[in-house]
């Protein structure tokens, strides 16, 4: 590693210098020598090293000023930096640290107090390298994860059973986000959907959230009731100890022939929105999250989902956007009333987000925005 570790040395001083470079070059370090600052900045067009020794009195450019430079430059701003300098007083060392430096000696130094200073900056440099190529792996697994849990989404518009449109928008605000949500036919005339939030977000909550699909795809398909489910997957939750996470969920099941929507709720802050080209209603229920509680029984729920009906399904993360009043964009009034107001849209979805977009006041959204419509068409 030493033969690797580079170490340019910016002093006017030959004598400095070479005392400097013999006595690191035994210890096995790669030395680079610069008379002044400006032969230094020369050198770091093409050479970064792993430190530098920095002498502060320097004709032309100071040392001082060479620091503050280097520092506002994105490619040498990393690079740590020790003074080596006759000056001593309390008010100049405070100023070399505050421009980025890492360390300050004074002369005349001591050469084995520069080899354990350097020893110390060399072990920082490692345990920095490290660091910062396991947050490079890790990074890389994260978009790979993204793209996995992003691929395990339905088509981003789809027709189902000939009658049914479904539409949405999605926006993680991490890496992996705790929202998902599915739709799928469980016979030519059932639809079964939901929507759900993991607490937290990261891996944990996305692992979560691909257990959840799972369990769906697996246990949807035996005639249960979306409360039958709920109380299922709670169980399941406890048995298999996942519950350092709780899951709330909206869950439907969709009889296409009778119009009839069952739906049960798991601890779900929001509620969805049905309407027709007549009304406006909110499905909501007092439940507790998945994971949560153990001996928790969830019920069923049923209305009528016909011909013109559509469903609006959204995460909490919707209500905790706020605009540059410090109030919601959106709550439940308020989105019902814009609802009411954009209802005959054909892209409701997107103009619903494009108006969140426009009114919140940062760009970073606190938590993941997901907004999940089902239309009923007109026969």
């Amino acid at each position: 590693m030493k033969g690797e570790f580079q170490i340019l040395v910016v002093d006017d001083s030959r004598m400095n210098r070479m005392v400097l470079s013999k006595s690191l070059s035994m210890e096995g370090y790669e030395l680079i020598e610069a008379e002044s600052a400006d032969a230094a900045l020369k050198i770091l067009d093409y050479r970064k090293p792993e430190l530098i020794l920095l002498d502060v009195v320097m004709p032309e450019m100071t040392g001082f000023d060479l620091c503050r430079l280097l520092k506002q430059q994105k490619a040498t701003r990393e690079i740590p930096i020790i003074f080596i300098t006759s000056l001593d007083s309390t008010e100049d060392k405070i100023k070399g640290l505050e421009l980025g430096a890492v360390d300050f000696i004074t002369k005349p130094f001591n050469t084995a107090e520069i080899l354990a200073r350097v020893r110390t900056q060399v072990t920082l440099r490692q345990m920095y390298r490290t660091i910062l190529e396991t947050n490079q792996r890790i990074q890389k697994d994260l978009a790979t994860a993204r793209r996995i849990q992003q691929n395990l989404l339905p088509e981003r518009e789809i027709k189902l059973a000939g009658q049914l449109t479904f539409e949405y928008v999605y926006l993680p605000c991490d890496e992996l986000g705790g929202d998902f949500f599915d739709i799928y036919q469980l016979s030519p005339h059932h639809i079964l959907f939901y929507i759900l939030d993991v607490s937290g977000h990261g891996v944990a909550s996305s692992l979560i959230t691909i257990f959840t699909k799972i369990f769906f795809s697996i246990h949807g398909k035996a005639g249960h009731t979306p409360g039958q489910l709920l109380n299922m997957l709670n169980q399941q939750f406890f048995r298999e100890r996942l519950t350092e996470k709780y899951v709330t969920v909206f869950l439907g099941i969709l009889d296409i022939n009778v119009g009839r929507l069952t739906w049960s709720s798991a601890g779900q802050s929001v509620s969805p929105i049905l309407f027709s080209s007549s009304q406006e209603q909110l499905l909501s229920m007092h439940s507790f999250p998945i994971g949560l509680l153990e001996n928790v029984a969830y019920s069923d729920e049923s209305c009528d989902f016909q011909n013109d009906a559509s469903l609006l399904l959204y995460s909490d993360g919707v209500m905790d956007i706020h605009g540059a009043n410090g109030q919601p964009v959106f709550d439940e009034q308020t989105l019902l009333t814009y609802i009411r107001e954009q209802k005959g849209s054909p892209k409701m979805v997107d103009s619903l987000f494009a108006h969140i977009r426009q009114h919140a006041h940062v760009d970073d959204f606190p938590d993941d925005v997901t907004i999940f419509l089902l239309r009923r068409n007109m026969l």
